[in-house]
């Protein structure tokens, strides 16, 4: 098993592509493009001509270089074309170069890990959106139908255009960002990664509006094979009076029902968000977030723990 570590600069990005795109497990967010645009810099492990890979986002503070997740690619870790067995996976780690101090990685749902190099494990919502709507519509909650209906009531509408920073900007001011840990360099890197997709024609923005033409929401989705992402959102102080995040959700659920799709909510382990997925019928789906000392030392593990410790005092 032939495992090299590849710079960027010398990585054959059609081949990289290629291999993501034939992988059995595959990922947008592993794509060359989509790396270049939401990670500061990255490397790979690749195994022999490009029949596995393994991005390598990387950032450096101070002397030390690290892999980190970035934000906005949900599942990272091996793609293969072949299934993974636990050696690969185990040869794939044993390959990563002692010049990281640690890597901190979300895995795909397809590549398991077990004791201590699991951090944790992490939840999102999948939708099936094969069915016809009236099938889809059946398992929402109660509490979901009743808020889309409110949402009729009140006269909201859907424009299926404008601007991310609007979505940014409802994000910020319902204060969701003091959770999200996002800095601006986060903003401008989702403005720029929304633009690509647009004009890739893989990606959609959605807008919902009152009768008085205020925002109420906005989401953004993408669109890659027969995979759909719920990337990101953003919604008014009024929204969870008038049900206008539900109101979106639901006219998007109806217009790509009967498709091949599934539909990810790209959720997280916040319990009001997973009740919210849930309402729609999804289903949770889990993968594991790895953290990995390729010196494998207690004197480093210890380090990265004061790191951590000073790093949340500045």
């Amino acid at each position: 098993m032939n495992i090299k570590y590849v710079e960027n600069k010398h990585i054959n990005k059609k081949k990289w592509d290629a291999c993501v795109q034939n992988s059995i497990n595959v990922r947008i967010y592993a794509s060359s493009w989509f790396l270049e645009m939401v990670s500061e810099d990255w490397d790979a492990l690749i195994l022999n001509d490009y029949e596995a890979v393994m991005p390598l986002p990387f950032r450096k503070k101070k002397a030390l270089k690290y892999v980190y997740p970035p934000f906005f690619a949900s599942q990272m870790g091996i793609f293969s074309k072949t299934v993974m067995s636990g050696l690969m996976i185990e040869e794939f780690l044993k390959a990563i170069p002692s010049r990281f101090f640690v890597v901190e990685m979300r895995l795909n749902s397809q590549m398991k890990l077990e004791g201590e190099l699991v951090l944790e494990n992490s939840r999102t919502f999948l939708l099936d959106l094969v069915e016809p709507y009236d099938q889809l519509r059946a398992r929402y909650s109660k509490n979901t139908k009743r808020n889309i209906k409110k949402a009729e009531n009140a006269g909201l509408t859907i424009m299926k255009s404008g601007s991310v920073v609007d979505i940014i900007w409802l994000f910020i001011r319902n204060k969701a960002s003091d959770n999200a840990n996002f800095e601006e360099r986060d903003y401008v890197r989702l403005e720029r990664l929304v633009n690509i997709f647009l004009s890739l024609k893989m990606g959609e923005l959605w807008m919902v509006y009152d009768a008085q033409n205020t925002l109420q929401a906005g989401a953004f989705f993408i669109h890659y094979l027969d995979y759909s992402a719920f990337l990101f959102s953003g919604r008014g102080a009024d929204s969870g009076d008038n049900g206008a995040m539900h109101f979106l959700i639901n006219e998007y659920i109806k217009e790509n029902s009967g498709k091949n799709i599934v539909f990810d909510f790209c959720g997280s382990n916040d319990d009001n968000l997973a009740r919210f997925y849930a309402s729609f019928g999804a289903i949770p789906s889990y993968y594991q977030v790895m953290q990995y000392f390729p010196r494998n030392s207690l004197l480093r593990k210890i380090q990265y723990k004061l790191y951590k410790w000073l790093k949340s005092k500045f």
